[in-house]
């Protein structure tokens, strides 16, 4: 029997380790995945960073196309079906690191501009994985929430529903205290998202509201974006993907509150959920009796224990996110490298984001708790950390 070519991106987590023992494996990175590489392969493993489309795989033996991302923006695939090639993604594996970027962003944003959340409403523009699971830790602390997602299936509702998150129109949810896009990005049919915030949808904004966007880049206009802000200092701005990234527009970059590149979705926990699905996909597809549990290298031990150095004031919580997800010190880093110029812009992204292959999801670090209010606790509980009574 010939055995199983395999390539794949190196900068997959655990890729060795994990995909071995199916076959031939070939390790390349990312952005130099090209059609002489694949040539050979019967299954192709990639990140968003490569594009796959005809252009790559034409004449191959690709029988098998798996992304250790839940976006598919990167995929062609039309051509993909049409060649009988199959296809898979890894959706959702990122879900809870995003909704803990989402968290330490907006509180980093509540500690510098005196926002206080709990009074405002918060609307999610796609409920899917991460919107899903946003809303329904904002329901769990008791911040109301709503969400707008004509997709989303009649089980899905409902147990949002039972969350006490409600459906609302795409214009109610614009009209949120915070508004966040958690959509895939279609750029074609009756639910493109390509520029689903444009010039009008923007200026429709609530004064002094927040905006929230690590769904992928064109789902905003970023022009319209940079010239709406010029004119209106009330909104507040977050944003971790970007039009054109990694040549994002530098003018958008120092305008808005908070900015990252494209690391939302980056923990240790997330690459390990994704390279384990894709091994048992592997596996599945081609009947391949695999080892029950491949080796992702990352432990369930917890990191050690996180002490906010401030007491127990109404920034406590803050205190405890921004320690350990420091996105204002990324944010500052990215301003830094676009405005010094010494290197490309896919230089800065893959530099920032090899910093953050160590980040640990809030649910693997321990907080030793001071003197603290039950609502601190209690937001505390619900973004998964391990609470350690001192």
């Amino acid at each position: 029997m010939k055995q199983m070519r395999i390539v794949a991106d190196a900068d997959i987590l655990s890729v060795q380790e994990s995909f071995s023992e199916f076959g031939e494996l070939r390790l390349v990175p990312g952005r130099e995945i090209g059609n002489r590489e694949v040539r050979d392969a019967d299954v192709l493993l990639i990140r968003s960073i490569t594009r796959v489309d005809r252009e790559l795989l034409r004449n191959s033996a690709v029988k098998l196309v798996g992304t250790a991302t839940s976006g598919v923006d990167h995929i062609d695939q039309d051509y993909l079906s049409q060649n009988g090639i199959q296809f898979r993604a890894a959706r959702g594996c990122n879900a809870n690191a995003v909704v803990d970027y989402c968290f330490a962003a907006l509180a980093r944003l509540g500690q510098e501009r005196q926002v206080d959340y709990f009074g405002l409403q918060f609307a999610m523009i796609g409920a899917g994985h991460v919107g899903g699971l946003f809303a329904e830790q904002l329901s769990r602390l008791g911040i109301r929430c709503v969400i707008h997602d004509p997709l989303l299936d009649a089980a899905a509702r409902e147990r949002l529903r039972s969350a006490n998150v409600e459906s609302v129109s795409f214009e109610q949810a614009l009209a949120a205290d915070v508004v966040s896009l958690h959509v895939p990005l279609n750029r074609e049919g009756k639910y493109s998202t390509w520029h689903l915030l444009d010039d009008r949808q923007l200026a429709a904004l609530k004064p002094g509201s927040v905006l929230l966007n690590t769904a992928r880049g064109p789902v905003v206009d970023n022009r319209a974006l940079y010239e709406l802000l010029r004119h209106r200092d009330d909104l507040h701005v977050i944003l971790d993907v970007w039009e054109h990234e990694p040549d994002l527009d530098s003018r958008l970059l120092e305008t808005v509150a908070l900015a990252t590149p494209h690391i939302a979705g980056y923990s240790q926990e997330a690459k390990r959920n994704a390279t384990t699905w894709l091994r048992r996909e592997v596996a599945d597809y081609f009947g391949i009796k695999a080892s029950d549990h491949g080796d992702t290298g990352v432990t369930g031990e917890p990191c050690s224990p996180v002490v906010a150095d401030i007491e127990a004031t109404d920034h406590f919580c803050a205190g405890v996110l921004n320690q350990v997800f420091p996105i204002a010190t990324m944010c500052q880093q990215l301003r830094a490298e676009f405005s010094s110029g010494a290197r490309q812009p896919v230089q800065i992204f893959d530099l920032l984001r090899r910093q953050l292959l160590s980040r640990r999801e809030f649910s693997a670090s321990q907080v030793l708790l001071r003197d603290v209010t039950p609502r601190q606790r209690r937001f505390l509980e619900v973004m998964g950390f391990r609470l350690i009574p001192r």
